[in-house]
């Protein structure tokens, strides 16, 4: 019988696991996040829950930034403005669009060796209001 070996294979599955996961909530208590990865470099999954930003006159501004500590710079933007009915949504062009969406959803999110990711929400209107966000890296 031929000698077990590991195999090449099986390492590169083994890298794709998860190495951090968490969930937590944007508010004025706490209106950013910073997020270490346990394990660099890796992929990140962020979704940001904007369920209850949909109230009228609501005007929040979500970053997504990434890099060195002291250094990230903007991967997302989003200035969301609402009328009660309807959620107006920017990315930084200026001009907004009606979005149905009640979840956004960034799968894209590379995060380098010594790299942070910091998610901050503004409040540019007068009401607090939560955003949960969950994220998954190593996908």
């Amino acid at each position: 019988m031929p000698k077990s070996v590991e195999s090449p294979k099986l390492d590169a599955i083994e890298t794709k696991m998860l190495s951090d996961y968490g969930t937590g909530t944007l508010n004025d208590a706490n209106p950013s996040a910073t997020i270490v990865p346990d394990s660099l470099p890796t992929k990140m999954h962020l979704i940001l829950d904007i369920s209850n930003l949909n109230n009228a006159n609501d005007d929040f501004t979500l970053e997504v930034k990434v890099g060195v500590s002291g250094s990230e710079r903007v991967v997302a933007y989003y200035k969301l403005t609402s009328d009660g009915t309807d959620i107006t949504c920017d990315t930084g062009s200026g001009t907004g669009s009606i979005i149905k969406q009640r979840r956004i959803d960034i799968s894209d999110i590379l995060v380098y060796n010594n790299e942070q990711v910091v998610v901050s929400r503004t409040k540019n209107s007068a009401t607090d209001r939560d955003v949960e966000y969950k994220y998954v890296c190593g996908i």
